[in-house]
C-alpha cells in the first residue's frame, strides 16, 4: 500500500523573506531534500530549496513563498510523502512503519509457530535502543521488548510477524 507518512512539520518562520523552520522526523533532517513530492494534509505540494541544517530540522525556503506574511500561514503545517518514496532499505534493518500493526509470537526457540501475544502498537527509541510495544490480544496489556536481535531473533515483514523471546530467558 502507498499510504502517507509524515516527515515534517512547519513549526516557524525566519526572517522576512518567507524562510520556514521544519521539525524533521527522518533520520537527517537533509534527507528531505532526497523527496520529490512532499505535501501537506491539504494537498499543497512544496519545492522545498534548504538554507541551513540543524540537529533535528532545517531551515529552508519554500517556492512561492516570499514574505513572511505568506510563511507564516504555514505553520503548523504537517508535511507527508508516499511511502514509496522511501529508499529500499538493507538486511535487518526496518522502517518503524512497517513494523506497526504486525503480529507479535513469542517462543522460547524462535519457532515462528508459536502462540500469537498481540500486535505492535509503537516503537520508541530514549537513548540506548529501540524498544516495541505490544498491545496484547485482548487490548488491555501492554508489554515492552528491546529491538535487538537477543529478544526479537525473527522479522517477517512478508508475513507481518515478528518472534520475540521470553525477557526471563535473554
Amino acid at each position: 500500500m502507498d499510504y502517507k507518512l509524515v516527515v515534517g512539520v512547519i513549526y516557524g518562520v525566519l526572517g522576512v523573506k518567507g524562510l520556514v523552520k521544519i521539525r524533521c522526523f527522518t533520520a537527517h533532517p537533509t534527507d528531505m531534500m532526497d523527496f520529490s513530492n512532499i505535501f501537506d494534509e491539504n494537498g499543497f505540494s512544496y519545492k522545498l530549496r534548504m538554507v541551513k541544517a540543524e540537529k533535528h530540522s532545517l531551515v529552508a525556503g519554500i517556492d512561492g513563498i516570499s514574505s513572511r506574511t505568506a510563511a507564516d500561514t504555514l505553520v503548523n503545517r504537517t508535511l507527508l510523502i508516499r511511502r514509496s518514496e522511501l529508499k529500499s532499505t538493507k538486511d535487518e534493518e526496518y522502517y518503524y512503519v512497517d513494523l506497526l500493526g504486525a503480529s507479535v509470537l513469542l517462543s522460547k526457540d524462535g519457532d515462528p509457530s508459536a502462540a500469537n501475544i498481540g500486535t505492535i502498537s509503537n516503537i520508541f527509541n530514549f537513548g540506548a535502543s529501540d524498544i516495541i510495544e505490544v498491545v496484547s490480544t485482548y487490548g488491555d496489556e501492554y508489554s515492552y521488548y528491546p529491538f535487538i536481535k537477543k529478544f526479537v531473533p525473527i522479522v517477517n515483514l512478508k508475513e507481518r510477524y515478528i518472534v520475540v523471546r521470553p525477557i526471563e530467558d535473554c
